[in-house]
């Protein structure tokens, strides 16, 4: 949810469907799985089967509990589809329009009344989002009643005017699914469990508070120990996060909205699908080089997930993962899919570069940003550097040489400067086409 991960794929060439490229994604995944570098769980459907569905590795890495048929991970924000959907559902009930304004529902917000239900739905509305405060991380795990968080939202002034651009906001969908709720009288699980299809909600669990057991944990890989995620308590991520489910679930609603296309009307599912810089409501596109798709990433705790359909051939891909590693979810896509259509492909593996210690040494330390409230704490673990910013969960951070390190999973940056006595004075982190520069406390 928290982590926006947009993928990039570029197909050379496309070949027919064979069990030898299937046995390929099977090969390269199990390879990962046996690095600790991929832990999770793949579906592709095609026109309704799903033709490939298997899970890799762990639902608890560290005691080896191999995960299930039935296991459940969180989708993040894949969960943006699903609520996009019940709004358009609710426009073709009449009960709602693209045009509606967001003053009808929530007046407090700054600019409500020039905000529109289409602005939300396409992250135009200049609402702030919540979830990038720091204040955020002192209560995303607590039981939090939704009038704190909209109190919370109600205090941001505007990153921006209404329709000026496009900036991603979990805000937007917090609102959207408290619309759907105030609309209709019922629970946000109530609406998903109207709009699936009875085979498909079977196999999604939406979560209100704590999610129930038959979720699994999810983890962060530090050096060689696997550390538990914090947990998000849902109700905060309503509507923008709060949903689990298995790989096949996700791939066949999406190819039952895309492809058979029986949840929304046609002319909804082609607004749903007219972009505006990449933006479409609740889906992003995914360019290639001869095709496009579309679908939603996602990251929650130690989650992520990601959802895409190629139209050109009516075929879904969906990953999901309950544990982050040196690999990104991103780049395991890219290795599923090129195996997928034929294409040559090899993992460029993390672990290949080891600065010197006294490199790794100058790097630790904690700095701060005149640009974010987010203080990050850099320490060392053997021959590897960890960053932890302010109320959140290490992760580890990859060298690609003595002075730049990345955490591919969050398209995160880190370029050290000015090496002086043995310390690097500062760095550069990049994320998102964003620069902030953090200087040593």
């Amino acid at each position: 949810m928290y982590f926006k991960i947009l993928m990039l794929i570029s197909f050379l060439f496309y070949t027919s469907i064979n069990a030898q490229n299937i046995d390929s994604i099977t090969r390269k995944l199990e390879i990962l799985t046996e690095k600790e570098l991929f832990n999770g769980s793949i579906a592709i459907v095609k026109e309704g089967k799903v033709i490939y569905s298997r899970n890799f590795g762990f639902s608890n890495p560290n005691q080896k509990i191999p995960l299930q048929k039935t296991s459940y991970f969180k989708i993040g924000s894949i969960t943006k589809t699903y609520t996009a959907t019940i709004i358009l559902k609710l426009i073709e009930r009449k009960k709602l329009s693209l045009n509606t304004t967001l003053d009808l529902f929530f007046p407090e917000v700054v600019n409500a009344r020039r905000i529109t239900i289409e602005m939300m739905l396409r992250h135009r509305s200049g609402i702030h989002s919540y979830t990038n405060e720091e204040r955020y991380f002192q209560y995303f795990s607590k039981p939090t009643r939704t009038e704190e968080i909209l109190k919370e939202i109600y205090s941001y002034p505007s990153d921006f005017e209404p329709d000026e651009r496009f900036e991603y906001s979990n805000s937007n969908f917090f609102l959207l699914g408290l619309i759907a709720e105030r609309i209709t009288g019922k629970s946000y699980c109530e609406l998903i469990s109207n709009v699936l299809p009875k085979n498909l909600h079977k196999e999604m669990i939406c979560c209100g508070g704590i999610c129930i057991q038959e979720i699994v944990p999810s983890f962060i890989k530090t050096d060689s120990l696997w550390e538990k995620a914090s947990e998000t308590y849902m109700n905060v991520a309503l509507g923008a996060g709060n949903l689990a489910a298995t790989a096949a679930s996700v791939g066949l609603f999406y190819d039952r909205l895309f492809c058979k296309k029986d949840l929304l009307k046609d002319e909804n599912i082609e607004k749903m699908i007219s972009f505006r810089d990449g933006v479409g409501m609740g889906v992003f596109k995914i360019p290639f080089y001869q095709k496009n798709g579309y679908g939603h990433s996602g990251g929650i705790d130690g989650f992520t997930s990601l959802a895409v359909y190629f139209p050109d051939d009516n075929v879904t891909a969906v990953l999901l993962s309950n544990c982050i590693t040196d690999v990104s979810l991103n780049d395991v896509a890219i290795g599923v899919l090129s195996s997928f259509y034929g294409i040559p492909h090899s993992f460029n593996l993390p672990g290949s570069y080891i600065p010197e210690e006294s490199i790794l040494n100058a790097a630790v330390g904690e700095y701060r940003s005149n640009d974010l409230p987010l203080e990050i704490k850099i320490y060392r673990e053997r021959n590897k550097l960890y960053a932890q910013a302010t109320g959140q969960s290490a992760f580890p951070l990859n060298a690609e040489s003595d002075n730049k390190f990345t955490f591919k999973q969050a398209g995160i940056v880190l370029e050290f400067k000015e090496l002086s006595e043995g310390r690097y004075r500062g760095f550069i982190l990049e994320q998102g086409g964003y620069r902030f520069q953090y200087l040593r406390k």
